[in-house]
């Protein structure tokens, strides 16, 4: 039989009886290796002819009478293979198959079809086994080639089947099934240039719904081809203007550093789909990286409420807490994320420079402890930064003479008010040093880090001296500003 005219009988493994019976009938399908198998004339005819009508009851009389009297033929056989899978007759499928694979030992086609008989016996073993048989009898043997690769990807032999589908489409020419298949398995290997290849080639020979736009923008900004991200994306958008599409648009504008562009996009999709909590998530880093800490805060709540099972939610809150000077709310979203992900290198450094930075020492031993424990991150450094933090509970010194701080500053009378006013109502320091601050660390919550003393103004000195951890100064006037100071270590 020609293989590609036979090919759709195989496709996803669907038995397309009409089209394979009809194509039988009318002689088109002949044996590809075999020139002296053919349909025995007259009565086989007849037979094929009811076959490819679906007349199956008079066909099976017909054919059966046709194989008696004239002698074993290919196309009959498979026929009768072919309507007995159709109507779940596998006993009887696999008994036809057989004749034609015994009968006609060199066919590539009678080989697949006993291995389609077999597959729906349960004996993926001898399916196999026939298939592979059959691709050394013809290994460009289209329907052979997809069944096998379908197999072997039901069996988890996924660089087989990748090599397979690649040679059916050298044979068979691109189909989208084919090229979809293949960039998943791709894909599930990261390797995105690649499927996103694969998947572009199936769009262009298909007709693609709004959906496959959408996973072609998705591999795109995955491979790092934003321009073709925002294509796909757009086509998405203008072919059905959903959520799913608009929320894809957004990512590739967001991939391709259009903050600005971005928002609106995402904003309009949370109109549309409040639900849409990645959405949440995308719109809480755009409007961090534009400055807008505020209504990033409030969407970073609102995704790690809506997927309270993300350990990266938490990460990415945490680390927008911290970059506020947020430490202690920063280390209950860490701790939150490392309790999804206990394993997790990043976090778990993350959580031991957060207990730092509010003086829990006792902590702070436990959780390096644990990380050298686990052989997590550099075993030196942690080594010595475990040292460092045993001598200062020892000897009650911080580091070498110096304090870590977080500080407020401003020219202003009347911020210094509203300053002492919200700390009176017992606001975090780190958040008035966000509302209030000029000095370059607002934007962290006037987070300065370690600094000696002795090496601020003169009457700055003194004061930073007598504060006691955690203890807040009052405003000190220097040089036309005022200061707040927390020593927080």
């Amino acid at each position: 039989m020609n293989s590609k005219r036979f090919r759709r009988t195989g496709r996803r493994g669907s038995v397309l009886l009409g089209a394979v019976l009809a194509l039988l009938f009318s002689g088109v399908v002949e044996a590809q290796t075999e020139s002296d198998a053919s349909s025995g004339g007259g009565p086989c005819r007849e037979g094929m002819r009811l076959a490819a009508e679906r007349r199956y009851e008079e066909a099976r009389e017909v054919l059966v009478a046709c194989l008696e009297d004239e002698g074993e033929a290919l196309e009959p056989l498979i026929a009768l293979t072919a309507m007995a899978l159709d109507q779940d007759r596998h006993a009887e499928a696999l008994d036809w198959s057989s004749r034609a694979a015994d009968g006609f030992p060199d066919s590539a086609d009678a080989h697949y079809w006993r291995g389609r008989a077999l597959t729906v016996t349960g004996s993926l073993e001898g399916a196999r086994s026939c298939w592979e048989q059959g691709l050394q009898l013809n290994q460009n043997h289209a329907p052979t080639l997809r069944a096998l690769a379908n197999l072997l990807l039901s069996l988890g032999e996924e660089r087989p089947a990748y090599g397979l589908l690649n040679h059916l489409i050298m044979v068979d020419g691109p189909d989208p099934w084919s090229l979809k298949t293949l960039s998943n398995l791709a894909r599930k290997n990261g390797l995105w240039r690649q499927a996103l290849a694969h998947w572009d080639a199936a769009l262009r020979v298909s007709a693609p719904d709004a959906g496959d736009l959408r996973m072609a923008g998705e591999l795109a900004i995955l491979a790092g081809d934003t321009a073709y991200a925002m294509r796909s994306a757009s086509d998405a958008v203008d072919l059905e203007p959903s959520p799913s599409s608009w929320g894809v648009l957004g990512e590739a504008l967001f991939a391709a550093r259009r903050f600005e562009e971005a928002i609106p996009v995402f904003e309009q999709v949370l109109v549309m789909d409040p639900s849409a909590a990645s959405v949440h998530f995308h719109l809480a880093n755009a409007y961090e990286l534009v400055g807008r800490v505020e209504d990033a805060e409030l969407e970073f709540r609102r995704y790690t409420a809506q997927r309270s099972d993300d350990p990266t939610g938490f990460f990415n809150f945490a680390v927008h807490l911290d970059k506020r000077g947020l430490t202690s709310e920063a280390l209950r979203q860490i701790e939150q994320a490392l309790m999804l992900a206990p394993d997790q290198e990043t976090p778990s450094l993350f959580r031991a420079g957060l207990l730092e930075k509010l003086g829990d020492d006792a902590a702070l031993i436990l959780a390096l402890d644990d990380l050298l424990a686990r052989g997590v991150g550099d075993a030196a450094g942690l080594t010595a930064w475990r040292l460092s933090v045993e001598e200062r509970i020892t000897t009650g010194e911080m580091h070498a003479g110096q304090v870590l701080l977080f500080h407020i500053v401003t020219p202003d009378s009347t911020a210094v008010r509203l300053i002492e006013e919200d700390l009176l109502d017992g606001l975090d320091f780190s958040v008035i040093a966000t509302r209030y601050s000029v000095g370059s660390t607002a934007g962290q919550g006037g987070d300065i880090g370690w600094v000696d003393p002795d090496d601020m103004a003169a009457d700055l000195r003194r004061p930073i001296k007598d504060l006691a951890i955690q203890e807040v100064s009052r405003a000190i006037p220097s040089e036309g500003l005022y200061h707040f100071f927390k020593r927080v270590r």
